[in-house]
């Protein structure tokens, strides 16, 4: 069976809108609202629309380095993959080709031969897999801390300071997290989405067009509570696919 896309045009209460759009994406049908200041949505879904598109996961950190953590045990690293599955189980719903760093609690310093600390190690064995998958973009998915500021909250995408390609991408995204998780959760102009560029390695030694995606603060209880909720997590996880595919089908 061909690709088959069907278009449809709602005019409704737009937290109607996103509620549909996020249940329809759930069942394996890939979700791009592009609403317009009338307040008209249009949800256009194709079961293969990324068929023959590749995307990189990477969940930050693993193994004996659990990242962000609070003083109870709860661990970035844990954040990292468990979003980061949920992802890759939206993306391949849209029959994307799913690449990831680690499936498991684990770092990956072993697969690295180059010769310098654990941590640098870890990196380059990250970008290498990256490079290596020939995926059309890549995300890696962390969450933030701010030790010291415990208002700081709410997520940023990076993208790398040269990368266009990955200027856009960012913007996607956190359109789409906005339009997804912001009115449920977030509520306040503050908190929406922030688009950064910065001088991550991951980025720069990557052949590949790629963000990082801050998922919250753990130092904020706000956003610390988010970050345990499974609804939010699959919210958030369905509004990044939804970015990526509005990505990869426009440019």
């Amino acid at each position: 069976m061909g690709k088959r896309t069907l278009i449809l045009t709602l005019k409704m209460d737009r937290e109607i809108i996103m509620l549909v759009c996020a249940v329809l994406l759930a069942g394996s049908l890939i979700i791009a609202l592009m609403p317009d200041s009338a307040g008209v949505g249009v949800c256009a879904m194709g079961r293969h629309i990324l068929s023959g598109f590749s995307v990189a996961i990477d969940p930050g950190h693993g193994g004996i380095d659990g990242g962000a953590h609070d003083n109870r045990g709860l661990m970035e690293k844990d954040i990292n993959l468990d979003v980061s599955l949920k992802l890759k189980r939206y993306l391949e719903g849209m029959n994307a080709r799913v690449i990831m760093t680690r499936e498991r609690d684990t770092s990956l310093e072993d697969k690295s031969d180059l010769n310098s600390s654990r941590y640098r190690k870890d990196l380059d064995a990250r970008k290498d897999i990256i490079n290596r998958s020939n995926a059309d973009v890549f995300v890696s998915i962390h969450v933030n801390a701010s030790p010291g500021y415990p208002a700081t909250r709410g997520a940023i995408v990076f993208y790398d300071p040269a990368s266009e390609y990955g200027k856009l991408l960012a913007g996607r995204i956190a359109r789409s997290i906005d339009s997804i998780v912001y009115k449920d959760y977030l509520k306040s102009d503050t908190l929406k989405t922030k688009v950064r560029c910065d001088d991550y390695y991951i980025l720069r030694e990557t052949k590949v067009t790629g963000v990082i995606v801050e998922l919250g603060f753990l130092t904020n209880q706000h956003d610390k509570a988010l970050l345990q909720d499974k609804r939010f997590k699959e919210r958030i996880s369905s509004a990044i696919a939804e970015g990526i595919a509005l990505y990869l089908t426009s440019y």
